[in-house]
């Protein structure tokens, strides 16, 4: 076996023992491969994510390309240098924001409020529909909620996880309502910055698919910690 195999074989287990953490892990996944001779893996920025990083590191040197969250590890020199973002790269393209329709909410709510650094958590966009007739939206299997820094509006942190290529249809029905699924994750988006989000209070915004635009959910609290 060489470097390389040997380097992704220790970076898969590495990403056995996340997954097998109580609770899911880092609630992120990871991957590896070899591109050339040089062993590559992404591993989620989770405390635990980054401590795999450094062992990984220690280990093989520059046999092993290291991302952890959207970062590369270690951060090269001159990382403290403003760069430029990078949700753009890791977020769809987003399309034009519209107010909802007449009749229609959307109510975002989270299984918790608050959430460890490097970590995820997942919800549900509840989407009412007070009018007569049924509505009918579709999207991707779950909606992507990006965590935004109060400040300044500035997206800080997304899930780890590719947005499925897979359309979903779903409907309100007059008078009543539909659900659908939300992630949330805090690997930090901003080159230069820590892989995950740091700790303190932002909020979280989703926006549903709607008839080639999207509409957005009032945003809610997310603390991290």
């Amino acid at each position: 076996m060489g470097v390389s195999e040997e380097a992704e074989a220790a970076a898969q287990a590495e990403l056995d023992a996340l997954a097998a953490l109580p609770g899911g892990g880092c609630t992120s996944t990871g991957s590896t491969g070899i591109a050339g001779d040089v062993a590559v893996v992404f591993l989620p920025p989770c405390a635990e994510g980054a401590a795999a990083a450094a062992r990984l590191y220690e280990r093989f040197g520059s046999s092993i390309r290291i991302t952890l969250g959207f970062q590369p590890y270690p951060a090269p020199p001159g990382r403290d240098e403003p760069e430029p973002e990078v949700a753009s790269a890791v977020a769809p393209a987003r399309a034009e924001t519209v107010p909802a329709p007449d009749g229609v909410t959307l109510e975002v709510r989270l299984a918790s409020s608050s959430v460890v650094s490097g970590h995820g958590v997942e919800g549900v966009l509840v989407v009412g529909n007070d009018g007569p007739l049924d509505r009918e939206f579709s999207g991707g299997l779950w909606l992507l909620g990006c965590v935004v820094d109060p400040a300044d509006g500035a997206v800080v942190g997304l899930p780890m996880e590719p947005m499925p290529l897979v359309l979903v249809g779903r409907r309100a029905p007059a008078g009543g309502s539909v659900e659908v699924p939300v992630r949330v994750g805090t690997a930090g988006t901003r080159r230069g910055r820590p892989a995950a989000v740091p700790p303190g209070r932002y909020e979280v915004r989703v926006r549903l698919p709607y008839e080639g635009a999207e509409i957005e959910a009032p945003p809610v609290p997310l603390e991290v910690v």
